[in-house]
């Protein structure tokens, strides 16, 4: 079931990477300017910036496994909807819709990891969840030149649509034959539950950190293409797969926080020192002295050692959420598209205005922000356990 979820949340990952391989030729067959495709980016996530908490209340309602499936089903319609598109107007409808689909994917897959793993395996579990976004964005940047050579970015986007639609038939398929499913069931939640997650500060400082992560992390890579086509004039193949490589990095990030927390390292230590590399690798992505083997070099380093703040971010949920997993859940998928929405827009704004080199100043904020409420979440951390703490 774990694996199912995994699966579930890269392909949902692939409908948000595609476009950040696929606009350079967006941006050519529509007219585009750099502000204007990057909406394109953060079209698909507004609805996770304001309804995130709303929509896990509803995959508790109605059950994550049939949350999912009906999410990967939306994806796919209107993927296919933005493959016919022949301007930026419905293109971004297709998108923020896609982004409906995509919520429900990734509120609901951790959602249903955690009920189905036991204690000693969740942070785990969850930690190998976190590599959903990178994973599905490589998987992305790496298959869509090929697939434009030959179809073009309209092709692009059927394709994936169709992978979306026999992936869920067989998510489907064999999750109903699961016995006595947790979440898989119709349960009683209210709209109390996302006060209380809001009332939750660890659980806030969570969704902030996250969202900090986000800006850096997707508001950078989204561009990066972008940059690699204007300051180094590379190919279009080779842009793909060293952004892909490099998205890929992320993994290792993920992966290894659920190691070392299950080591007993600390999470503040882990993701406060991970956010300040971030920031300096955001100075040597975009350094003008810098041939593109390092920029890449930076693109990789950022990736790989930012994937450990997701790891730690999802690996902790449980920990703030008590019995508002779900609600909780909501809150840090919103935290992480407050980021993801921001960070394109914020950084194109920024480029079209003072030039590449100019970008890297939206990152140093949200690194800073992060580590302030990395301090505050260990705060959180230490009243919790108090709390719990017998008097006599």
């Amino acid at each position: 079931m774990v694996f199912l979820a995994i699966i579930a949340g890269i392909l949902a990952a692939t409908q948000v990477g595609k476009v950040h391989i696929a606009l350079p030729a967006i941006r050519s067959d529509l007219s585009l300017s750099l502000v204007a495709g990057s909406w394109l980016i953060s079209a698909m996530n507004f609805l996770g910036l304001f309804g995130a908490s709303l929509v896990g209340i509803l995959a508790a309602r109605y059950g994550f496994r049939r949350f999912i499936t009906f999410g990967l089903v939306v994806l796919a319609v209107f993927g296919f909807y933005g493959s016919t598109a022949t301007s930026e107007l419905p293109l971004v409808i297709s998108r923020f819709f896609e982004g409906v689909g995509f919520m429900m994917v990734i509120i609901g897959s951790p959602s249903l990891i955690a009920a189905v793993t036991q204690e000693k395996d969740r942070r785990l579990a969850l930690g190998a969840w976190g590599a959903f976004m990178p994973g599905g964005i490589a998987l992305a940047t790496w298959l869509a030149p090929s697939v434009m050579a030959h179809a073009g970015w309209r092709g692009l986007w059927a394709w994936g649509a169709a992978l979306l639609l026999v992936f869920a038939l067989v998510f489907e398929v064999i999750t109903r034959r699961a016995k006595g499913l947790a979440g898989g069931t119709p349960q009683r939640r209210s709209t109390r539950e996302i006060l209380l997650a809001l009332a939750n500060p660890g659980a806030v400082c969570l969704a902030l950190i996250f969202g900090c992560y986000t800006l850096q992390h997707l508001g950078i890579m989204a561009l990066f293409p972008s940059f690699l086509k204007d300051r180094f004039h590379l190919p279009g193949q080779d842009i793909g797969q060293l952004d892909s490589i490099a998205m890929t990095s992320n993994i290792l990030g993920n992966v290894a926080a659920g190691f070392l927390l299950q080591r007993g390292f600390s999470r503040s230590f882990l993701m406060q020192g991970a956010l300040l590399v971030m920031a300096l690798c955001g100075l040597g992505i975009f350094s003008l002295n810098l041939p593109w083997q390092g920029s890449f070099a930076f693109a990789f380093l950022l990736c790989c050692v930012g994937g450990i703040v997701p790891g730690c971010v999802l690996a902790s949920v449980p920990h703030f959420s008590g019995t508002q997993v779900a609600a909780v859940n909501g809150l840090v998928v919103q935290g992480s598209n407050l980021g993801i929405v921001l960070g394109p827009i914020l950084i194109s704004s920024v480029v079209a205005r003072y030039g590449w080199s100019f970008a890297p100043a939206i990152a140093l904020t949200g690194a800073l922000l992060g580590g302030i409420f990395v301090f505050v979440l260990s705060r959180c951390k230490q009243t919790a356990f108090a709390s719990s703490t017998p008097t006599h």
